[in-house]
């Protein structure tokens, strides 16, 4: 049985296979990307990596709103 990563956006709930999600981290400084997709967000430093963040709000073309400190980050592998 696959297990899930489930989050709420608007009241529309997404999932991620449990086996993809690397971490679960409190909303953390973005650094903003000149050029970049629409879709990037920017990126972040988690453990010495740098890690791009995609904007799930801008792919589903839901409007963006300010992150709180309920905010997280879902750190997923892509590879």
């Amino acid at each position: 049985m696959k297990k899930f990563c489930t989050f709420l956006i608007d009241g529309n709930f997404f999932g991620l296979e449990i086996s993809k999600v690397i971490a679960l981290v409190k909303a953390v400084p973005i650094i903003r990307v000149p050029l970049a997709n629409r879709f990037v967000k920017g990126l972040i430093q988690y453990r010495g990596q740098i890690i791009t963040v995609i904007s799930v709000r801008k792919v589903f073309d839901l409007p963006e709103i300010e992150m709180s400190e309920d905010s997280a980050h879902v750190i997923v592998k892509t590879k």
